[in-house]
């Protein structure tokens, strides 16, 4: 997530210090969908009055954990939401039969976001299967490839819009929980 923060400075310079994000790294913070869930839990049930925006990954392993929610009180200070769609992943290069996939809510992961020219196509697996909501999951290979090649992107004083395209969706999402 310090990759939001980099990209609220790039984007929205305006908004840097309205906006803080977990640091899971240097804490050594567990990850994931279900981790998620159990963090918004805990905040509901000690009364934090902060806002507080939970985001899933817009895939099917977030899709289920945020089916968890459903039955509870959410209060007032407390937004959940998923990853947007976005177009880029709407016929994406996948190792399947058919070679391309719409992968909007199977396996748009953060590194979705963080553009097709750090991307480069780098394909979709599809694994296991959710019958929960009748879904694969799919994970995208070359993580590690994706973030280095990313953390040079942020380095690049100069933005090119195109380049940032999915990025900005992302943080509109963001900046629009509380509108």
């Amino acid at each position: 997530m310090l990759w939001l923060i980099s990209n609220n400075e790039k984007l929205y310079p305006h908004l840097s210090e309205s906006y803080y994000f977990m640091n899971f790294g240097e804490l050594n913070l567990g990850g994931g969908a279900s981790f998620l869930v159990h963090n918004i839990k805990s905040f509901i049930g000690s009364g934090i009055k902060n806002k507080i925006i939970a985001l899933f990954d817009n895939d099917t392993a977030g899709l289920k954990e945020m089916k968890q929610l459903d039955n509870l009180k959410i209060p007032d200070n407390i937004k959940i939401s998923r990853y947007p769609d976005i177009k880029l992943a709407k016929s994406y290069p996948t190792i399947t039969s058919d070679g391309k996939k719409n992968i909007n809510g199977i396996a748009c992961s953060i590194e979705m976001y963080l553009g097709i020219d750090v991307l480069k196509n780098q394909p979709i697996k599809l694994k296991g299967y959710e019958n929960s909501i009748g879904k694969f999951q799919g994970e995208i290979l070359e993580k590690k490839l994706i973030q280095k090649r990313f953390e040079k992107k942020v380095k690049n004083k100069e933005i090119i819009s195109s380049e940032w395209i999915e990025m900005k969706e992302l943080l509109d999402l963001i900046i629009r929980a509380w509108q």
